[in-house]
């Protein structure tokens, strides 16, 4: 809400559910009021007085000092801000009190879904591929800042030898999705590859969707 106030999308940068101090994330997620029965008491050990964290991300970082427990404390942060954008777009939404008890259920359910893997499949480290003789290969991307309420953009692009002909990193405003993202970081590629006076190349990057709109396979 913050964000979208300094960018003049909504009037007021309070916390929707409050309506009492600036919406930030670590606002969302923990010290709102109408979040703390989200929480239960399996993490009450991080709201001691002891605790100073002025940001979502010292609180995960306190949170992995103290807690073993990471894989419920990030989906009930999830869920969480689930719960903040159906309750923002006057969607159905569980009361705070039964959000614990889903994520514990939903976890549960993963693990019992687990079983019997022991065996995976060793999962490749993906590997660089090089493009044809004389084709530069453009490989772009995105990444969320969410405690910044920013978002990033990097290019390369490599020759054929797997040279890196030139590359960037760019920190934008945070856009509505990481579809969007993924599409702006696919343009800024196109454009870097026309700053340096490069042809002949072939862009790769991590959506599925942004590629196939791009070689116009999603019409819309």
């Amino acid at each position: 809400m913050a964000n979208l106030h300094r960018r003049k999308v909504l009037q007021s940068p309070l916390c929707s559910n409050c309506n009492k101090a600036r919406e930030t994330v670590h606002h969302a997620l923990w010290e709102c009021d109408h979040v703390l029965g989200c929480w239960g008491h399996r993490f009450k050990k991080l709201r001691s007085p002891e605790q100073s964290m002025g940001s979502f991300a010292d609180l995960v970082f306190s949170a992995r000092q103290q807690d073993k427990n990471m894989e419920l404390f990030m989906v009930v942060a999830w869920m969480i801000w689930t719960r903040r954008n159906k309750r923002h777009f006057n969607e159905q939404q569980l009361p705070p009190e039964k959000i614990l008890e889903a994520e514990t259920a939903l976890l549960t359910k993963f693990h019992e879904n687990s079983v019997g893997r022991s065996e995976r499949k060793l999962t490749q480290t993906q590997r660089w591929v090089p493009p044809a003789a004389g084709m530069y290969k453009v490989n772009y991307d995105g990444a969320c800042f969410v405690d910044e309420e920013k978002a990033g953009i990097g290019v390369v692009v490599r020759n054929d030898r797997g040279q890196v002909m030139g590359s960037l990193a760019e920190k934008i405003e945070m856009p509505p999705t990481v579809e969007v993202l993924e599409a702006m970081a696919a343009r800024r590629a196109m454009i870097f590859m026309e700053e340096l006076g490069l042809r002949h190349a072939v862009f790769e990057g991590d959506s599925e969707i942004v590629v196939k709109a791009l070689v116009g396979l999603y019409p819309d």
